[in-house]
């Protein structure tokens, strides 16, 4: 896999948030992230956690993805895949670990690539981990455009994601 190719994080650049301050991480159960269009961007995605002071414990993010927003459309990114296929830093069923127990005390940003194979993504915070900080998760990545000199469009400027 590649590495990441972010221009920069102006106007060509999608940054958006999946689970944000305002739902917390919680001490017990699981927060499911909202669903984020990324129909401009191009396949390769990065998911970044973010947070400030921890107390203990792990936290783990899995990443899902679907052609639709509909809740029970979607699955991991990493489905199918063999093992040694897996991005850096991701499990399978999409699951990032952000901190293995031992507690994060400055707080912390953690960004893993991964090829998302469908438009929309988002990011669930799973339950059984004890982790009390206020954080959030999301992805960024860079658009596609079409044009050069005078200026630039958006591509595709609707439908699915070509990949």
């Amino acid at each position: 896999m590649s590495a990441s190719h972010l221009v920069d994080l102006g106007p060509t650049c999608d940054l958006l948030p999946s689970v944000n301050p305002a739902n917390l991480f919680p001490a017990s159960g699981a927060t499911i992230g909202n669903a984020v269009d990324l129909l401009h961007a191009h396949g390769f995605t990065n998911l970044l956690v973010y947070g400030a002071l921890s107390q203990s414990g792990r936290l783990r993010v899995a990443v899902q993805t679907s052609d639709t927003t509909t809740s029970g459309d979607f699955t991991d990114p990493t489905s199918g895949r063999a093992a040694a296929d897996l991005p850096f830093g991701m499990a399978s069923g999409g699951i990032v670990w952000v901190n293995s127990g031992a507690g994060l005390l400055s707080g912390f940003i953690q960004a893993v690539g991964f090829l998302r194979p469908h438009r929309y993504a988002r990011a669930n915070v799973l339950s059984g981990d004890f982790w009390q900080a206020i954080g959030g998760a999301g992805f960024v990545c860079q658009k596609h455009v079409v044009g050069s000199g005078g200026g630039f469009t958006f591509a595709p400027g609707s439908g699915s994601l070509s990949v």
